[in-house]
């Protein structure tokens, strides 16, 4: 639905002479960003005005969507599936804001997990969403920045004691992790992968440094 959306709009624009046929792929391909970022919106305010936890649901989105952008994963092979997933996945954190009570060290040791589990496994593309050498290499730069950064803030918040702001860190990249672990078996082959070109890396070096 979203990819005939963008196909539709793209089309009209080539054949009103505003863009040319060599970048539609460009605008496509923006269109179809620009309409799931704004189904995001959309479902974001409908759970936080029905949930009453409009803070919650905006800080996990904005922590969420970025890293989820540049991780890869899971993905839907449907549009109706992906919305319901980004649904599913608001209400989860509001229901966890209902049931979770965690000890700072609790926190610490969920977070760490899944730190350790995105930093390897990121980025991990999908069917739907396929990523080359070059795209593997500047995802995974980009995802580790923005987890980093998201560690950093989850230890600010833990130091002034920002609870919403923790279990929407959490959560984030929870579910991240979760996302990356459905494609275990992905993963293990991208770990493999990467661990064999490192391999070649070196000793292609190595080869250079030798004397002729």
């Amino acid at each position: 639905m979203i990819e005939k959306l963008a196909e539709r709009l793209t089309v009209r624009q080539i054949e009103r002479g505003i863009i040319g046929e060599s970048q539609k792929a460009v605008y496509k391909y923006g269109y179809i960003v620009l309409v799931e970022m704004s189904i995001n919106v959309v479902l974001t305010l409908i759970v936080g005005i029905l949930s009453g936890k409009m803070f919650l649901v905006i800080s996990f989105s904005l922590i969420f969507i970025p890293l989820r952008s540049y991780c890869g994963g899971w993905h839907a092979s449907k549009d109706w599936m992906c919305m319901l997933f980004s649904m599913g996945t608001l209400l989860v954190v509001v229901f966890m804001d209902q049931i979770l009570f965690l000890s700072g060290y609790a926190v610490f040791l969920i977070e760490l997990i899944s730190f350790v589990v995105i930093f390897l496994l990121a980025p991990m593309d999908s069917d739907t969403k396929p990523l080359d050498e070059r795209e593997i290499k500047t995802f995974r730069n980009i995802s580790r920045i923005i987890l980093v950064l998201e560690f950093f803030i989850l230890l600010g918040a833990m130091y002034f004691n920002c609870r919403l702001l923790i279990l929407s860190i959490i959560c984030a990249h929870g579910l991240q992790n979760i996302s990356l672990c459905v494609h275990m078996k992905n993963g293990c082959e991208v770990i493999a992968r990467r661990l064999v070109n490192k391999v070649f890396e070196r000793l292609g070096e190595l080869m250079e440094k030798l004397p002729k």
